[in-house]
């Protein structure tokens, strides 16, 4: 795990490998925890696919979403190392979560996303007042990282923050791609405006 900790900083993508027969094991986990932590993008290989039996294959297969879960939903390659079979899936697969990693959304494409969020779903009301996005850019790729400003912040943790991430994350396909959204409090950058830049289309 600490060799593999000092790897993943060097990395833009890592390859975590992982044996399908033995399922997910914590170290798998600890692993996927410090890619992810790090902030690079993952591609699992499962390697001995073809040993798998059905007892292995429940055993996989109960143990795949907590690893799902911390990377965001990675894309997997099934493969054997021994006889080579599916190993050149292995280098599409990481060239394709390279560039999501450095994905660029443009300041209009985000803000049409959100504001259509915010219309499918309305935001919480914060200290008796409704929380409200005033504007929000890509700040910079590698990973992919998001400047929201609002008249409220969220923690981390608050169910609409991960609302609005998850929606960024599948609509622009973003699976396996760890995203950064910052939020910020602060007086809206078009405040001489009549309107936010993201307010719900209902009010």
């Amino acid at each position: 795990v600490m060799f593999a900790r000092r790897q993943v900083d060097r990395a833009d993508v890592a390859l975590l490998v992982i044996e399908a027969p033995s399922g997910v094991t914590s170290s798998d986990l600890a692993i996927a925890g410090a890619i992810w932590e790090a902030g690079r993008a993952t591609v699992v290989a499962m390697n001995k696919w073809d040993l798998l039996d059905d007892l292995s294959r429940e055993r996989l297969d109960s143990s795949w979403p907590r690893l799902a879960e911390i990377l965001a939903d990675p894309p997997r390659v099934n493969l054997s190392a021994l006889s080579g079979r599916g190993v050149e899936k292995i280098f599409p697969a990481v060239e394709e979560a390279r560039a999501r990693f450095r994905s660029q959304l443009t300041t209009g494409e985000l803000n049409r996303l959100l504001e259509d969020a915010i219309a499918a779903h309305s935001p919480p009301t914060v200290n008796h007042r409704p929380w409200k996005i005033y504007y929000s850019a890509q700040v910079s790729s590698g990973p992919p990282t998001f400047m929201i400003f609002a008249n409220r912040t969220l923690p981390h943790s608050h169910p609409y923050r991960r609302y609005l991430e998850n929606t960024v994350v599948k609509v622009f396909k973003l699976k396996g791609t760890p995203l950064r959204v910052e939020l910020r409090q602060g007086a809206n950058p078009y405040e001489n405006k009549k309107r936010s830049i993201l307010t719900p289309r209902q009010q």
